[in-house]
């Protein structure tokens, strides 16, 4: 791992603002609810499969992870905003 300082470096504050929308993908939506959920509990996505969906007309990924058949447990759904990363809504079936 690489360790960088930044103490050194002459910020600016009119350098380097991101004013853009950030856009994330349907993958990357589904890597950040795998990061935010087995944050939770490392152990709340085994067996379970995931899909994504877009709400028309919205700015919204919805991740839902569905047990396997044979597996005990409910689903387990994240809404993303996509342009910004925000989790909205995190709900759990049973």
């Amino acid at each position: 791992m690489q360790i960088i300082n930044y103490d050194d470096v002459p910020w600016d504050e009119s350098i380097g603002d991101f004013t853009n929308d950030l856009i994330i993908t349907p993958e990357m939506a589904l890597k950040l609810s795998e990061l935010y959920l087995t944050e939770i509990n490392p152990s709340m996505l085994e067996d379970k499969s995931a899909s994504v969906q877009t709400i028309r007309d919205s700015d919204v990924y919805i991740i839902t992870y569905i047990p396997e058949p044979t597996k005990l447990g409910g689903d387990i759904s994240i809404a993303i905003n996509f342009k910004t990363a925000e989790v909205l809504k995190m709900w759990a079936g049973e």
